[in-house]
């Protein structure tokens, strides 16, 4: 792998936002039993873990890369750390046993807060030990110019082990290479761009050789292009949370057992998908007439990432993500209404080429400077084609394990963008749905209430499930 690789147009842009004023990490609160990673006495022995992420780093060679800029373009590369040092990765901190859940929110809510240095490697662990239980936490940050969920789910596979042991594999050894000068920079930027113009002849040749087959594609462009404008350009209602977001941030978490979620989905139809979004509407609707807003009249759509990685492109970090825009029905009064409203609204967005649309303009950002690409999604949070973020991760259906460690629960933090003050991100583990609310606190100030309504939603569908 060169020194230098280059960051797609995606990925800039989150580093422009970043620059901008918009935090734009992700990550996730992990709980451990602790097992191993145990000295003598019972507390955390933090040199194991140090021993078994240091053994395990190879694996994830973007850990010791940091981003450069390429002058005069707005883009940048990753190059190798040479001033790398785990021990500004990774750091510990005590709660005088037993901590509670709310001690360990609170210290997550403020670990999220705070953005991640863009002269180093892009990601930070905090390890949190005394809770209850006898159990560890690791909170993780990266940027979104790292990992998106997949990466992140495929980065989770190579650190843990799906199977316990008490051996250590050996620490591997590491060399920075050397970092790129502006000379160079500039040379492979105008490399890359000839590599593009060689592409677009080539796709041009194969349209003069099969002009039907271009032809339908162009059609298909034609229309992903136009559903993606029109998501834009027709507003959904302001909420409650829809303002101008600080850095600060307060993370709620809950899980539901997932054999619950597929008796809903047996009685009812839907995806586990379409019941995270009723959900969520459901959550909405309870939180509006909560806060005296009528939500009959109002219109509420989600952001919904979408991967675009091939079955055969699990691996590797990085972003490769398109997003559309879904309908959450939060004007239906009636929970199961509700439900066939989502069904519905997801069908029709499937159908649609919302995702091709926007996989299109993040291609034409190749071309062009990210600049692009990050106003096309700030004017999209302005006009409001969404009011909040729902992602849906599918993780590791079978439990993993640091060493004989094994890690009980993961709760994502997906990052907040701009005018939306709440998001909601879902990620299914060994069994279980895992919750992850992230909410700028000074717009939400009772986030854990709306977490409360959600899980009421849910147990109303179990309920009339049953």
């Amino acid at each position: 792998m060169p020194s230098n690789q280059a960051l797609s147009a995606q990925d800039s842009v989150f580093l422009e936002l970043e620059a901008s004023g918009v935090p734009m990490h992700i990550g996730a609160m992990l709980v451990f039993d602790g097992g191993s990673l145990r000295d003598a006495n019972g507390a955390c022995d933090l040199g194991t873990v140090r021993s078994v992420l240091e053994s395990r780093l190879h694996r994830a060679e973007k850990t010791r890369w940091r981003v450069q800029k390429v002058p005069f373009s707005g883009r940048y590369v990753w190059v190798d750390d040479d001033r790398f040092r785990l021990d500004y990765h990774l750091r510990h901190i005590a709660l005088p046993a037993p901590g509670s859940r709310a001690q360990l929110d609170a210290i997550g809510s403020d670990f999220f807060s705070r953005g991640l240095d863009l002269t180093r490697p892009l990601w930070e662990i905090l390890v949190v030990d005394g809770l209850e239980n006898g159990h560890l936490a690791a909170l993780c940050k990266f940027h979104h110019a790292m990992i998106d969920g997949l990466a992140g789910v495929e980065l989770l596979n190579l650190l843990l082990r799906v199977e316990p042991s008490r051996e250590s594999e050996s620490p591997s050894s590491w060399e920075a290479r050397r970092a790129p000068g502006p000379r160079e920079l500039a040379q492979e930027e105008a490399e890359r761009r000839v590599g593009l113009a060689r592409s677009a002849a080539r796709g041009l040749l194969d349209a003069v050789r099969n002009p039907s087959a271009s032809l339908a594609t162009t059609r298909e462009h034609a229309l992903g292009i136009a559903h993606t404008l029109r998501a834009i350009a027709s507003p959904s209602s302001r909420l409650s949370f829809n303002e101008a977001i600080g850095s600060s941030r307060s993370v709620e978490r809950f899980r539901v057992e997932l054999d619950e979620f597929k008796t809903i989905k047996r009685r009812f139809g839907g995806t586990i998908n379409d019941l995270v979004l009723a959900l969520v509407a459901g959550g909405l609707r309870r939180y509006l007439r909560a806060h005296d807003w009528d939500p009959d009249e109002l219109q509420a759509r989600a952001l919904i990432p979408v991967s675009t990685r091939s079955d055969l492109d699990h691996s590797g970090l990085g972003n490769k993500i398109a997003v559309v825009v879904s309908e959450l029905p939060v004007a239906e009064p009636d929970p199961l209404r509700r439900l066939e409203a989502v069904c519905r609204a997801s069908d029709q967005t499937k159908s649609s080429r919302q995702a091709l649309g926007t996989e299109l303009v993040t291609h034409l950002a190749e071309w062009t400077a990210p600049a692009l690409l990050t106003q096309t999604l700030l004017l999209s949070t302005r006009m409001r084609a969404a009011n909040l973020m729902v992602t849906n991760i599918r993780g590791p259906g079978v439990p993993l394990y640091v060493l004989d460690a094994p890690l009980l629960e993961v709760y994502p933090v997906a990052e907040l963008w701009p005018e939306q003050g709440l998001n909601v991100a879902v990620f299914s583990y060994a069994g279980f749905l895992h919750f992850g609310v992230n909410a700028d606190p000074d717009i939400v100030e009772d986030v854990g209430d709306f977490c409360a309504l959600m899980r009421e939603e849910f147990a109303e569908l179990a309920k009339l499930a049953a």
